[in-house]
């Protein structure tokens, strides 16, 4: 890269970045209304859900530190592993909620309760001495996290429960993308443009 090549392609990569938290926003906000209008708390798991892996993916990103929270590095350090925890709670109660697991699949809702406890106390521990073993933490517990919610919808799919094919159809590009995207943060996968911008492509 020469120096103008160099700008150029961060230029690039900042509108494609900026369009997608952009996306992120409006989606977030128009689920918030529905939640609203209907007090159906499966949109407000959805809102919760797409509001921390937008934050995940700014935090990793850089763009946390370099815009919203420039003067504090310890809350930075937190926020790579407090956001991407807090993105496996409301993952796993989303898909508790969407997927009416409680009253349809026992097993299964116990499997979603369980992840989602994990995920909090994994955002309590971001905030210890423990956070680079917990970095390390994350990466397995966001791909075991990315099986159950594929293989619970699967199921739901298999027992005729009409819900799943939007669930599947909606989650499973996000969730392999941002497993893919988790594993190249966290030194797992190399570089390249696809692992380093799987969710927003």
């Amino acid at each position: 890269y020469t120096p103008e090549k160099f700008w150029e392609a961060d230029h690039d990569e900042q509108a494609v970045l900026g369009m997608f938290y952009g996306i992120v926003l409006v989606m977030a906000v128009y689920n918030l209304f529905i939640f609203l209008a209907t007090r159906d708390r499966g949109y407000l798991f959805y809102v919760l859900y797409g509001a921390s892996l937008g934050f995940t993916l700014l935090t990793l990103h850089g763009w946390g530190f370099e815009y919203l929270w420039p003067e504090n590095p310890w809350w930075n350090n937190a926020a790579i592993a407090f956001f991407p925890s807090l993105t496996v709670v409301f993952a796993n109660l989303f898909a508790k909620y969407f997927l009416g697991t409680a009253g349809r699949a026992p097993r299964s809702d116990r499997a979603l309760t369980l992840l989602a406890l994990i995920g909090s106390i994994s955002a309590l521990g971001a905030f210890t001495p423990f956070l680079p073993v917990l970095f390390q933490f994350l990466a397995a517990l966001f791909i075991i996290s990315a099986g159950v919610n594929l293989t619970v919808g699967i199921l739901s799919l298999a027992d005729n429960h009409r819900p799943a094919i939007f669930y599947l159809t909606a989650q499973s590009a996000l969730l392999v993308s941002a497993i893919a995207a988790m594993l190249n943060i966290f030194g797992f996968l190399p570089t390249n443009l696809v692992t380093r911008h799987a969710v927003p492509v």
